[in-house]
Formats: C-alpha cells, structure tokens, sequence
C-alpha cells in the first residue's frame, strides 16, 4: 500500500467534484469569451450563518429554476496556487481557474449540480460558487472553528460538517454540526461531540443514519439526534458506499479491502490488494488506484471479484466518477483516461488555457498538478429529488 501524502493527513474527503451538464455549456462558452476579470480574482461575500448581504445581492447568486443533472465538468481545487480550477472534459480543456482568499482544503458539489461549496485550511468559513457562472455566491463563516469535511445529504436539504471539538484540537473527539441547507443558505444548526475519524460522514440512502470511519472502527450516527448509536469493530479509514446503498467499500488500517453491510453493520468481506489509500470510486463497478499510481483495479460489489486490471501510461493523481458509468483519471502533467467496461476507451491530453500561466496551464507536459491535487472526485448525484439544487 502506498503511503498518505502529506496534505491527507489533516483531511482525507473529496477536492474535487463533477459539475452539470449545464456547465458544460457555460464550460464552453466561458473559453470562448472569458468574461468579466472579477473571474480571476473574486471579492469576498459577506461572513456568518445571517448573511449581511441577500444571496440576491452576491455575483452570480441568480438560480434556475431546475437542476440538471451532472456530467463533464471537473472541478479542482490547487492548495498551493490557491487557485479553484474548472475542467471541461468535453472539450479536453481547462476553461476558468478562480482566485481564492486561503489556502483550500476540499471542494464539494451540492447534489443538484448547481453549486460548489469550498472548504479551506483553518477556517470556519464555506465559499459557494456557481458551477455555471464560477462566481462567488456566498460566504458563511460558521462559528465552528477550523472546519475539517463536509457532506450533503442525498437530496441536499441538509449539510453536515465535522470540526475540531473545543479546546482539543488533537483531541479523541469532535464536533459535527447538521444545518438545514436551501438556496444557499445554511441554518438551524444543531451540534454533538463524536469520536475523531477520518473524512466526511456517510448517510445512507435516506439520510436516517451516518456513517464515520475512525481508526478504532466505524461510528454509526442517528441523524435526528446525533447520537452516536453503534460503534462497528471494523477499521475502515476511507470508504464509499456502493450504487445501491447496501455496502461500504474501503480500505482499511493495513491497506486490506473490507467491504461493510449498511443493513446488518456486519464485516462481510476483507482481502489483501496493493492499492494506494484513497477512498474508491463508485460506478457500476468500485475503482481503486494501484499502489503504484500506474493503473486501476475493479471490482464487482456484489461477487467482490476483480473485474479488471487497467495499466496507465501516467501516474493517477486525480481518480472520479465521469457521466454514465465511467470513471476518469487525471495525471500530474494534465493527462486524462476515460475507463468505461474495464478498459481505457479515451485519452486526452488537459489543452492548456489560453493565456493561463505556466505554472499550471501543462505546456510542453510540465507537472503542474504534482502532488497539489490530493484526494479524488466527488460525483453529483445524477437521480433523486433535489431539494436544494
């Protein structure tokens, strides 16, 4: 198994996250005519869970009406050049890169496509950006301290954050806090202390419970309350459910894949694979990066044997789910492979924006991802309810 890169010590949850299919337009259009320089470099919105200013008043804050569903636009975050960067991978082209006021710490969609909320290092504010427009539409300062992950529940209507518990910051515990999550805005938070763990919490399908891989097992969480209902025996440090919400797959203490009954909270299997430790990707299939950076291995989640084998001609540093049942994988000197039925059936090379900088537009294949891009792809949900877009 290969080791943790530096900057997952403090969170391993997604960086990066597929937009709509509406981006993908406005991807397009974006590259055509840049638009206004306040992409580059946007001003701040006004901080705390009561905004001084509207959501209306904010760039970029106008809503459509519905959502659509996800499919080509990659976004990531760079921590080093602070920068949030938009992927159109369609056109096989970087198309906005936006300056960001702190060193980011993950990136993640609402489930509706429409938006993308930033987390950043030692800090309790969440940035919203349009995953149209790339403008800023929100600031929230939390009040919870340096926030540590965030996740949304399957139809949006509530986000939950993880955060240092008061007064410990390397404590045996912390703190998640459930707001109610509409047009933006964050309220009504209600907050319980937990045992520390890895990454963002899991809900199951309907959001009724959640799930919290730890070191010393898997805290299962009851969503009314908080209460932390159950602890599995089971060491599992990065983790994704399956399609149907019936299993967890991930990687344990010693590198082992362990697969997890969300029914029963049974260990229904574990196996020996040498695989990089990172959380897997879910399609049809559930997708893991070889020790080695050089190819992935599938498996079937219901025979939970391996599929295929798909070497790379570049090392992985970015693994998502793509549209459909693909999954795509990003290389630190901008090469792409789209991996659909166990095999590579595209490959591109990222196009370098026009004008963009040197230091991480990928002319002449120079590394500009190197190790800045940590973690994998975070997918919008493409079915259910949205209830928040």
């Amino acid at each position: 198994m290969a080791g943790i890169p530096e900057s997952w010590k403090r969170f391993r949850g997604p960086v990066a996250a597929l937009g709509t299919a509406a981006a993908i337009t406005a991807l397009a259009g974006l590259h055509q005519n840049p638009g206004p320089a306040g992409l580059q470099v946007l001003g701040a919105g006004a901080p705390g869970l009561e905004s001084q200013a509207a959501v209306g008043d904010l760039p970029g804050a106008e809503l459509p009406e519905t959502a659509e569903p996800a499919e080509g636009a990659l976004f990531l975050v760079l921590p080093q050049a602070r920068e949030l960067v938009a992927l159109d991978t369609a056109g096989q082209e970087v198309v906005a890169r936006v300056g960001l006021p702190q060193v980011p710490l993950a990136v993640v969609p609402t489930p509706g496509g429409v938006s993308v909320f930033v987390l950043f290092e030692d800090s309790d504010v969440i940035r919203v950006y349009s995953a149209q427009t790339f403008e800023l539409q929100n600031e929230i300062a939390t009040g919870l301290g340096a926030l540590r992950a965030l996740s949304f529940s399957p139809n949006g209507d509530r986000v939950w954050v993880i955060s240092p518990a008061p007064g410990e910051e390397e404590g045996e515990t912390e703190v998640v806090t459930e707001f109610s999550h509409r047009l933006l805005e964050l309220s009504d938070p209600r907050s319980a202390r937990i045992p520390r763990g890895f990454g963002p919490v899991l809900p199951n399908r309907r959001g009724t419970r959640l799930y919290r891989p730890g070191a010393e097992g898997i805290g299962i969480i009851f969503s009314q309350n908080l209460e932390v209902i159950e602890t599995l025996p089971t060491s599992l440090e990065l983790a994704a459910f399956d399609g149907g919400y019936t299993e967890l797959w991930g990687l344990n203490g010693q590198g082992q894949v362990t697969v997890v009954d969300e029914r029963t909270g049974g260990e229904v299997a574990t196996f020996d694979a040498d695989l990089q430790l990172r959380p897997p990707v879910v399609t049809d299939v559930v997708s893991f990066v070889e020790a080695s950076g050089r190819g992935l291995v599938q498996f079937a989640p219901r025979s939970r044997e391996v599929t295929a084998r798909i070497g790379l001609d570049f090392r992985v540093q970015a693994l998502t789910r793509g549209p459909g049942e693909t999954v795509l994988a990003l290389g630190a000197g901008g090469e792409a492979a789209q991996i659909a039925m166990g095999r590579v059936v595209r490959r591109w090379k990222v196009a370098a924006e026009e004008g963009g900088s040197g230091d991480w537009a990928w002319p002449g294949g120079e590394d500009v991802l190197g190790d800045d891009v940590w973690g994998v792809a975070s997918l919008v949900q493409k079915n259910g309810s949205f209830a928040c877009f």
